[in-house]
């Protein structure tokens, strides 16, 4: 943390919108980021902090610089932009650097400058700035650490003359230490918007590859409560301000400075904290997003204009990728080039293994119409390509032809474009081509992705904690314990941070450490043992990587159970294929291919496996790994399958498929395809076969060889093809990131894009009846048979390119370009199943048997789930977020509200029945009596209405000031109880008149529920706590221990247990008497929903995350997450090669 002696209270508070903060300044908020570079600079690590504009980088140079000249070093800040231009000679410029050391070190007076510089005139420029740093620099300053800030580093890359030997200096410098221990005291920290591998340019050269990557993310939740001190005597709630400040804003420093400083210049004279966020909105639109490119001042959004559309010649890549993110919401993070200026443009942001849009207001300002507004101006043939899109890509006549098309593509040679314009180009190209029978091979207009693993999270802070701890051995025992302790902390926020990373394994891995650490010494403070539960408590509660398979040295393509499930046999480029036991202990390598082998299966007998490689053989081997024979291909072999009666194997090799007996003996070649085939798929009953191919296109052949059928539909390559169980129908994953669902008659019934980039791979769970895709973007999906998105399994570093599941249904193996195979269980003990929306889910109801789920969410939908078949269908009626929704209790139909203040009745198969106007705001809350026969809504007008099952208005309640958050029948349907910004709980009669207000909360209360019983009432507050109330109103007790609003309170259906659900991320589960019974640590973020199902054995939540979790309350009351934790991980610590001899050892003694 920076120093106490710093005295804010001597300034009056300011938020500064642009420029360096000063070092004392009172809104200057301190993140990770801060302790990152401070850390390693003490530590003499060559850091740098490279990032988008206006990120506070040099704010937190000038901090950081005065934090270690108070500790003693002595430090210099050379701003490159104040050295040279583009008229700037090497002489001048190196001149400029050395004069700027001599000023920064106060060496005026002390060395001659002007002397020395005619004494080195012999030298080149750099070698000058060699001499001085050795000569002059480390020779004036004898003993003091030095650290050389380097700031706008960018600005070189505009110079005339290439500055490579300058970055090779620093690397020289870096090197040095070795050899000559006056560098170890010499320190750079470099700040600017560029990459390392920008910063030398000549290919030829080593690259930048030193020093310390720094991390400086936008403002979190937990880091911004300074910034409250500007609002401080102006408003009641400033939590509430800032929180709606920090959602429109992500935590980019630059806008929420200029959106405190906005909100104090322009308060409205009635603020409360339920118009918070309309009023935010309203300000955001009007003086941020209406006109930006009129009054954004000072320039923010013009900055990142500019920076998207700085050359031409790439801008249509990049801003097809971030078009790409707009539609999908984020991409799978490549690092190729188009990912790194999105990024350094500062207009999206890392998000785990990501991208996604920074914030709402750059949605708002670079939304999709605005990005082809752009690429329309770039392409000459703009309106074609829309028609073609508007046309879902059929419509011919739009495509360009002979002169148009030869033009386009001359236009095209040296530029980046998007997807979509290769995929315009590459259609005009092939109708062209086919229109004029010419035969010349078209050039493929196709960029290949970068396939770089993401770059890993340092762990910066655990490393540094354990330096601590090591270096204090020899004090006192108190002070060794806080050493200790201080370790197991951050051992606990790694944990934390990785599983945001989507690296769930390793969470739990070091959540289980950090416990275990911990329970050697006994009891500890409270926060401690606080930090380490919850990192212990997440990292269990959302898990879903089982174990990993590391061996292989290349990406691995095939992925195979044994029909017994016992086995998994992997297939890699790195030419081997290896036999693993399904715990992840190593049986065998398979070696004999010389060329990458693209998948290894097993016969349905388990006697055999086939593999099939480039190297254009087909091996058999035994099933314990000894070769039985080869066959030789004459192309390529992409996939190899053994029929149903394992007397025979198909392989797809080159554009053809061959028939081979068991023995060797080809049989018979199936030709038509025109480009290679990478799949080839019996359907169940074993007489249709199905290939996949980069011509585009799908055959069915029958049992004989016979062509049956040619499916076209697919824009681009074909890579998979899956059968249903029943043989009705399969589906199909293309690169052009769709998935087709096909009858088996060739009828195409389905399309949706399933994933960015290529669908590689698509596996049916069919004891769970779903299905898996995986793709280019590392993504693994899991869909309802019906093709909705139930949820997203993330944390693979690259490509999935395969998946397979065990034939017990327990495991999902998937394999990676990353070299990595992982088998997932996604059913666990504790929880039953997840349902993915693409906006946080405000309500949740079950219907009275528990078979059907409603969801509400804010992406506009809701969603009728039946879990026990898989089953989804999207209901698409409301034009704003849905807030909640109930059930009638005779199952006929159930009922919504929305922020588009209506309610909607639906019938239980998701038909509309009618629609309920008369609210004048947002309705957040709707209820259904017992009967069936009334329907409440409560809004933000202030008002309660009651309906009756036509639509008709019975009574309208003016019921609490601010507006009605939550209302709900009693059991017998005659009283309503009711909770309002006015923080009273109301109990109404059926026919609106108020029985009694129970005063009590500090805030708004947000959430109100009744017992079976109808004796008790549970209300939860915006405060944090939730109360317990008899029915005649006398407050029988406050639970506290969230450590945000409370924003769902439920009575468990037997009455004798709580529920409840908070901005903290948790939800907890309390006994009548107040006391704690257990706490769910499963989400990243905020709860907004929950519910009990009938029999009150699942309990759902929704949350912040988009999603809605099935849980398994008896497994969650009754769970030791260490013990379930050692549990889960046990095979991982046996057979995982990377796991230490020591770490091995962490769960002994606990599941004895």
């Amino acid at each position: 943390m920076v120093k106490t002696d710093l005295n804010q209270s001597d300034f009056s508070y300011e938020y500064q919108v642009g420029g360096s903060l000063r070092i004392n300044a009172p809104s200057y908020i301190v993140r990770h980021g801060d302790n990152q570079l401070y850390q390693a600079l003490l530590k003499g690590e060559f850091s740098y902090v490279l990032n988008t504009r206006q990120m506070g980088k040099s704010s937190l140079r000038v901090r950081i610089k005065n934090r270690l000249q108070q500790e003693g070093y002595r430090c210099a800040s050379l701003d490159l932009t104040n050295i040279g231009s583009e008229t700037t000679t090497p002489i001048q410029w190196y001149k400029g650097l050395i004069w700027e050391l001599w000023r920064g070190f106060n060496l005026i007076g002390k060395v001659n400058l002007k002397a020395w510089w005619s004494e080195q005139a012999d030298f080149s420029p750099i070698q000058r700035l060699d001499h001085f740093i050795q000569d002059i620099l480390l020779t004036s300053i004898p003993s003091q650490p030095i650290v050389i800030f380097i700031d706008e580093i960018d600005s070189v890359l505009g110079l005339p003359f290439a500055v490579d030997d300058f970055w090779a200096l620093i690397r020289f410098c870096y090197n040095q230490r070795a050899e000559n221990l006056d560098y170890n005291r010499l320190t750079f920290a470099l700040f600017g918007v560029a990459t390392p591998s920008e910063l030398i340019q000549a290919k030829d050269r080593t690259p930048f590859n030193i020093g310390t990557a720094i991390e400086l993310r936008g403002f979190q939740p937990h880091e911004i409560k300074p910034l409250i001190g500007g609002f401080k005597g102006s408003f009641s709630h400033p939590q509430d301000i800032l929180e709606e400040i920090l959602y429109w804003t992500g935590g980019q420093p630059f806008l929420t400075q200029k959106l405190c400083q906005m909100v104090i210049v322009q308060t409205p004279p009635s603020l409360t904290p339920e118009n918070v966020p309309q009023w935010i909105e309203r300000l955001v639109r009007s003086q941020i997003i209406d006109h930006w490119e009129t009054q954004d001042e000072p320039e923010h959004l013009r900055t990142i204009r500019d920076r998207l559309l700085r050359n031409e010649k790439n801008t249509g890549r990049i801003l097809g990728c971030y078009l790409e993110i707009l539609q999908q919401g984020r991409i799978s993070l490549d690092n190729g080039f188009e990912q790194r200026e999105l990024l350094l443009s500062g207009v999206v942001e890392k998000r785990g293994s990501s991208l996604r849009v920074r914030n709402p207001i750059y949605e708002m300002v670079f939304n999709r119409d605005w990005v082809n507004e752009q690429l329309d101006r770039l392409r000459p043939y703009g309106s074609l390509l829309q028609a073609w899109v508007k046309s879902h890509y059929q419509d011919e006549s739009r495509l360009l032809r002979g002169k148009a098309l030869a033009e386009a593509k001359h236009w095209a040679l040296d530029r980046r474009l998007s997807d979509l314009d290769y995929q315009f180009l590459a259609a005009s190209e092939t109708c062209d081509r086919r229109e004029s029978q010419q035969k010349l091979e078209a050039e493929r207009l196709q960029e290949t992705q970068a396939r770089v693993k993401a770059q890993k999270r340092l762990i910066g802070v655990i490393s540094v904690a354990l330096l601590v701890s090591c270096g204090l051995v020899w004090v006192a025992v108190k002070q060794y314990r806080q050493a200790a302790l201080k370790e197991i902390r951050a051992i606990a926020l790694s944990s934390q941070e990785q599983l945001s990373d989507n690296q769930g394994l390793d969470a739990l891995f070091n959540a289980i450490i950090a416990k275990r650490k911990l329970e050697k010494w006994g009891s500890t403070d409270t926060q401690t043992t606080q930090e380490v539960q919850q990192a212990l408590g997440k990292a269990v509660y959302g898990a879903l990587e089982l174990n990993r398979l590391i061996g292989h040295q290349n990406g691995v393509w095939g992925v195979n159970y044994s029909p017994e499930g016992k086995t998994i046999v992997t297939a890699s480029w790195d030419t081997t294929v290896k036999l693993w036991q399904r715990n992840g202990k190593l049986i065998k390598t398979l070696t004999g291919h010389t060329n990458r082998v693209y998948k290894a299966k097993f016969s349905h007998n388990n006697q055999m496996i086939a593999s099939a490689s480039v190297d254009q053989t087909v091996k058999l081997w035994t099933d314990q790994g000894e070769l039985l024979r080869t066959l030789e291909m004459d192309a390529p072999v992409y996939d190899v399958i053994f029929s149903r009666d394992d007397r025979t194997i198909i392989a797809a090799t080159g554009n053809t498929i061959q028939i081979w007996s068991i023995e060797g003996k080809l049989l018979r070649t199936l030709t038509g395809h025109s480009a290679d085939i990478y799949d080839v798929e019996l359907n169940y009953q074993g007489n249709i076969l199905a290939s996949a191919s980069e011509d585009g296109t799908i055959k069915l052949w029958s049992q004989q060889g016979q062509l049956l059928n040619t499916l076209q539909g697919h824009n681009n390559a074909v890579w998979e093809i899956e059968w249903s169980e029943d043989d009705r129908y399969f589906l199909s994953g293309s690169e052009d990131g769709t998935v087709r669902k096909w009858l088996k008659d060739g009828t195409l019934v389905k399309t949706w894009i399933a994933h960015q980039g290529s669908v590689m791979d698509i596996e049916f769970h069919r004891q769970d009846q779903v299905f898996l895709s995986s793709g280019e973007d590392q993504l693994i999906k899991v869909w309802s048979k019906e093709g909705e998105l139930i949820y997203t399994i993330y944390g693979h570093q690259d490509g999935v390119l395969d998946l397979a599941t065990d034939p017990q249904g327990k495991q999902v193996a998937s394999a990676s370009w990353d070299g990595t195979v992982k088998l997932w269980q996604p059913n666990k003990p504790l929880w039953v199943d997840v349902l993915e929306h693409q906006g946080e889910v405000r309500g949740i109801a079950f219907n009275n048997n528990g078979q059907q789920i409603i969801s509400a969410s804010r992406d506009h939908t809701l969603k009728i789930w039946h879990p026990l078949k898989n089953s989804v269908i999207s209901l698409k009626k409301h034009l704003d977020g849905v807030s909640t929704v109930a059930f009638s209790g005779d199952n006929t139909f159930f009922a919504s509200g929305s922020r588009d203040e209506t309610v909607e009745l639906w019938h239980p198969d998701g038909k509309p029945l009618r629609t309920l106007r008369g609210h004048t705001d947002w309705i957040l809350t709707v209820a259904i009596s017992p009967d069936s026969q009334l329907i409440a809504s409560g809004s933000l007008d202030q008002s309660i209405k009651l309906w009756d099952k036509t639509g008709k208005l019975l009574k309208n309640i003016s019921a609490h000031p601010g507006g009605v958050l939550e209302v709900v029948f009693s059991p017998d349907g005659q009283y309503l109880v009711s909770g309002g910004v006015d923080k009273t709980i109301k109990i109404w009669r059926r026919d609106g008149t108020l029985v009694r207000t129970l005063p009590g909360h500090e805030e708004s209360v947000r959430s109100v529920a009744i017992s079976p019983n109808g004796r008790k009432i549970a209300s939860g507050g915006r405060e944090g706590t939730v109360k317990l109330w008899n029915w005649q109103g006398q407050l029988l007790s406050t639970l506290r221990g969230h450590q945000g609003r409370v924003w769902a309170v439920k009575f468990s259906p037997d009455g004798q247990m709580i529920a409840s659900g908070s901005d903290d991320g948790s939800v907890k589960f309390w006994g009548l008497d107040g006391q704690l019974i257990k706490t769910l640590y499963g989400y990243q973020s905020k709860i907004r929903s929950l519910a009990f199902s009938p029999n009150g054995e699942q309990i759902a939540v929704g949350s912040r995350e988009n999603i809605l979790t099935l849980w398994n309350v008896k497994a969650i009351l009754s769970v030791d997450e260490l013990h379930y934790g050692c549990d889960w991980i046990e095979d991982y610590l046996k057979f995982n090669a990377p796991v230490s001899e020591g770490d091995r050892r962490i769960c002994d003694g606990i599941n004895q």
